[in-house]
């Protein structure tokens, strides 16, 4: 063993003496070539190729080669008639250049089949450009210490140099690093080898008409070297890193071979000024070859990967056990997996385009379409159920299926069904149900059996003592007719906890609970069992531990031949995970019933804030129009100015209506929060009075995506709450906090915590019970409506949060609101630009309302503002408007609900002749009701009717090109 070892050893000392001689003898070598160019032409050689052969030396072998490097170059510059000092000074500048860029490359990770455009440019900016620095820098001062060059020189000498050995760096490294480190596989087909080749000659014949001639007399067109750069694409997207490291390569040996002699595009002027040319041409074509490949074989990638993502899923969809059913709104059949044939036995096409209801049983097509409209109602609900769908052969097939709405997933747009036949599956529970009830009806009679007998045949108590012990999933034991235990299982020691020897002589009441023995359930139960020879019980028993499980239990009477009672058997199954269950499931059906009541109030308040708004409307734009028919200084504009004031407060209201019912049109942004409740703290402190006390704590950097008012309606609500629970004066508490808080999914996410604390009274468990129930309230009547705390739980709501309370009598009570923290800074208001003023409208509208009041408003305001303004009170009398004067209509006005069309499809209408025509939609409904039809969409213009008399001029002029200035 220790001879293999030292074998090896030697093996690899030999293998790197080679790799160091190896690398030695080639820098020489090329480096003879590179010097004879100096020789001819001064210090300007074009490519100092040794630098990057020892670049990617490195980079494929390892940086310990770095002695045949120094060697190498010593040896060549010695050679050539350099001192040994500089050549010294030279190998150590070549040396130093090498290790640096493979440091650097090493540093990123970097990977050299530079299918990543991260690897090119890595080569390309921190070895080309960076550590070609440092042999150029080392070099041209050798040069200038040993008098070879005068100082003066310096520049030009060390831009040479250095581009020079980034060019090598750019061209040969890459050239290198593909093809030794990355050898690429032989075209395969006929069509890739002829492509190969084409490109190859095409190479070849380009650069021969484009370097071969001399600048003076090739045609005009040949003297543009970038006509290569095509062929250069073409290699570097076919082929890849290797087409473009071999292209590259080719010309930059056309381009090198010819420029030194005088020939090519690249020459003119002094020689240097051709030799900057040529690098420049050479740095340019070596960037855009590579980047091109590099970028080319990332996409590459991509779309394998793409496809391969794609091929699994089909292959698990089409091998899953289950079926994947997509429906449109409509409940018909978008796609069906290829699978459903093994399932149900249908085509494709026998079922695509087809009722999903048809296919199920009569029973079941309720249940489905009630599931169905639950998805399109809320987009964020799952719903599992079991139904009957008929098979090809006619039978009927059980299937359990998984129904979530994802209408709005680009990718899908339907109701995705999830769905496995459970045939089998339900046979066997029906069957393993009448197994439980025979096996529990068989127990039962061999009981009696085996009690009967007993007086008779005392040596058959063996044989049902080992037939009851070996039942373990329920309680058995026998009584005798005064209710003492006579026999004992397993399943009775397991379930309750004594022991046989502990239990027998005991009576049975001991496992009932002492309000059952005080009520005399256990004489009671077996009264029944003796009247009617079976009796079942639901109920709570005792462990011999103290605690309580809930239990099913069966007590049958057994009598003899002659009818005389010899005693009972029990039967007692523990239930409590299922009652458990059972509880969970009346809980969560009172929280819904809850919140659909919350939802129907909602939607009643969404109702009254509509009409409410339409009345406002109109009574606000008539008082508009009446104050400005007052003089300042006329009694009679003050009333009309109370009025105003009276409006604007009753659209307060409906504000706030529609924040109880979640409808409000909401104009959420990035807030300060804390800057937020700061500013309300001065508002809040006037509010409290003088004997309350309020205090803020607030941390940094709180932001989260709220309407500001929003935020002060919940502050309002919760501090005038603490203050009237308070009346002696006291102390409130508001403070915000940065915690991670689960959500729906258990999953912890950033959010805001803010508590709202007061040393108030505090509630009882019952008013808590109720407390953000509407129109619930412990004030008196002039005191509160109860839409206080009602109106915070809709806001907290309808922006993604939870809210919960924490109170006991006498100690005060705690708000706690999370809210979604937002990691972006608030957002800043610019204040818009003023328009541009024109004199007065010119154009025509046409105003299509229902509400007479509100289109009198719109009518008037529009004519005011210098219009020709049409109006319709129906969507009917609009068309025929259109019909009559549709070419002279620039903008169309309408309402969005309205009886027996709705604005969009009038809308729709009118465009199919007038599809350049304006539109703006007016509506006093909540957003909830708009967004359904489609009009809050994305560059859809919209104004609610309550700033009909503030916005609707500035909206029509801006639709209309420019504003204009109401007379």
């Amino acid at each position: 063993m220790e001879k293999t070892v030292s074998a090896l050893k030697m093996s690899g000392k030999t293998l790197y003496c080679s790799r160091v001689a190896f690398l030695c003898g080639l820098y020489v070598f090329v480096g003879s070539w590179g010097l004879r160019f100096n020789a001819v032409n001064g210090f300007a050689a074009p490519v100092w190729a040794p630098t990057g052969i020892s670049l990617a030396a490195l980079l494929l072998f390892g940086y310990d080669l770095w002695p045949g490097i120094l060697l190498g170059a010593f040896l060549v510059n010695a050679v050539y008639g350099a001192s040994p000092t500089l050549a010294l000074a030279f190998a150590a500048g070549n040396t130093l250049e090498a290790l640096i860029g493979f440091s650097l490359l090493h540093l990123i990770r970097f990977r050299n089949s530079f299918d990543r455009l991260r690897d090119v440019l890595g080569l390309f900016v921190l070895a080309a450009v960076v550590s070609t620095w440092v042999s150029a820098t080392f070099g041209v001062l050798a040069l200038c210490f040993h008098g070879v060059i005068p100082l003066t020189s310096y520049g030009t000498t060390f831009k040479v140099w250095w581009l020079g050995d980034m060019l090598s760096d750019m061209v040969i490294a890459p050239f290198l690093l593909v093809w030794l480190g990355n050898p690429p596989s032989l075209p395969s087909g006929l069509a890739r080898w002829t492509e190969a080749a084409l490109l190859t000659v095409s190479l070849l014949v380009v650069n021969g008409l484009v370097f071969a001639h001399s600048s003076h007399v090739a045609h005009p067109f040949l003297r543009l070297p970038y006509l290569i750069f095509p062929f250069l694409l073409w290699d570097s997207m076919r082929f890849g890193p290797w087409g473009a490291a071999a292209a590259t390569l080719l010309t930059a040996l056309f381009a090198i071979a010819n420029t030194v002699r005088g020939l090519g595009p690249l020459t003119g002027g002094s020689l240097h000024e051709g030799l900057m040319h040529l690098h420049v041409f050479m740095g340019v074509m070596s960037m855009m070859a590579f980047t091109i490949a590099a970028i080319a074989a990332e996409e590459l990638k991509s779309q394998e990967s793409t496809l391969k993502s794609e091929q699994r899923f089909k292959t698990l969809v089409e091998n899953s056990p289950g079926g994947v059913v997509l429906l449109n709104p409509e409940g018909r059949v978008r796609f069906i997996a290829p699978n459903r044939k093994r399932i149900l036995g249908y085509l494709d096409e026998e079922i695509t385009d087809r009722p999903v209801f048809d296919l199920l049983h009569p029973d079941d097509r309720p249940l489905a379409q009630r599931t169905l409209n639950e998805l399109l109602q809320d987009s964020s609900k799952s719903v599992s159920l079991q139904v009957r769908a008929r098979h090809a052969d006619g039978l009927w097939r059980w299937l359990e299926a998984t129904c979530s709405n994802c209408m709005d997933n680009p990718s899908t747009q339907a109701v995705v069904i999830n769905f496995q036949d459970i045939t089998l599956t339900k046979a066997a529970e029906v069957a393993l149900r009448k197994s439980h009830e025979e096996m529990e009806n068989r127990v039962i009679e061999r009981t009696q059996d085996l009690f009967r007998m007993n007086a008779q045949l005392r040596e058959s108590e063996e044989l049902f003592r080992t037939l009851v012990e070996g039942v373990e999933d329920y309680a058995i034991f026998g009584l005798d007719p005064a209710g003492h235990i006579t026999t004992w299982n397993s399943g009775a020691e397991r379930l309750k906890g004594y022991r046989t020897e502990e239990i027998l002589g005991q009576h049975f009441s001991r496992f009932y609970t002492p309000e059952d023995i005080q009520a005399g359930k256990p004489a009671e139960l077996l009264r029944r069992a003796m009247a009617k020879g079976r009796v079942r019980d639901e109920g709570w028993r005792i462990h011999k531990d103290g605690s309580r499980y809930f239990c099913d239990v069966v007590i049958t009477a057994l009598r003899d031949k002659t009818g005389a009672l010899n005693g009972f058997t029990t039967i007692t199954r523990d239930i409590t995970q299922q009652k458990t269950i059972e509880r969970t499931l009346q809980q969560k059906e009172a929280e819904l019933s809850q919140a659909q009541k919350l939802e129907a109030i909602g939607r009643l308040a969404g109702g009254v804030a509509h009409d409410f708004n339409n009345l406002i409307t109109g009574i606000l734009g008539i008082s508009q129009e009446l104050k400005g028919t007052f003089r300042p200084e006329d009694p009679r504009r003050a009333e009309i100015e109370e009025l105003i004031k009276a409006s604007n407060r009753a659209f307060d209201v409906t504000r706030q209506l529609l924040a109880f019912g979640r409808r409000q049109i909401a104009s959420p942004k990035v807030i300060d929060i804390n800057a937020t409740i700061s500013d309300f703290g001065k508002m809040l402190h006037r509010l409290i009075g003088e004997d309350i006390k309020l205090e803020l704590r607030l941390s940094d950097q709180s932001h989260i995506r709220m309407d500001p008012g929003h935020m002060g309606q919940v502050l309002m609500n919760l501090t005038l709450n603490a203050r009237d629970a308070m009346p002696d004066g006291g102390v409130i508490l508001i403070q915000t906090t940065n915690i991670d808080h689960p959500q729906q999914n258990g999953q912890p996410a950033p959010y805001v915590l803010l508590e709202v604390t007061d040393t108030g009274k505090g509630m009882d468990p019952e008013t808590l019970t109720h407390l953000f129930e509407p129109f619930f309230t412990t004030k008196t009547k002039d005191q509160g409506t109860g839409l206080g705390l009602a109106t915070v739980y809709g806001i907290v709501k309808q922006n993604g949060g939870d809210i919960s309370v924490h109170s006991q009598l006498g100690n005060g009570t705690t708000f706690r609101i999370y809210l979604p923290r937002e990691i972006h800074a608030p957002e800043t208001e610019e204040e818009p630009p003023l328009p541009a003023q024109r004199r007065e409208g010119h154009e025509t509208i046409l105003v299509v309302e229902d509400e007479d009041v509100v289109r009198r408003v719109v009518v008037k305001r529009l004519s005011g503002a210098g219009y020709t303004v049409l109006e319709a009170s129906d969507p009917q009398k609009a068309l025929q408007l259109n019909q009559e004067l549709g070419s002279t209509i620039d903008l169309v006005v309408t309402d969005v609900v309205m009886p027996g069309m709705n604005g969009r499809e009038l809308i729709s209408r009118i465009q199919a002749l007038r599809p350049d025509i304006a539109v703006l939609y007016m509506s006093a409904y909540p957003e909830s009701i708009i967004a359904h039809r489609g009009i809050l969409d994305p560059g859809i213009h919209f104004i609610e009717k309550s700033a009909i008399h503030r916005d609707l001029v500035r909206k029509v002029g801006e639709l209309l090109g420019t504003p204009v200035v109401v007379k």
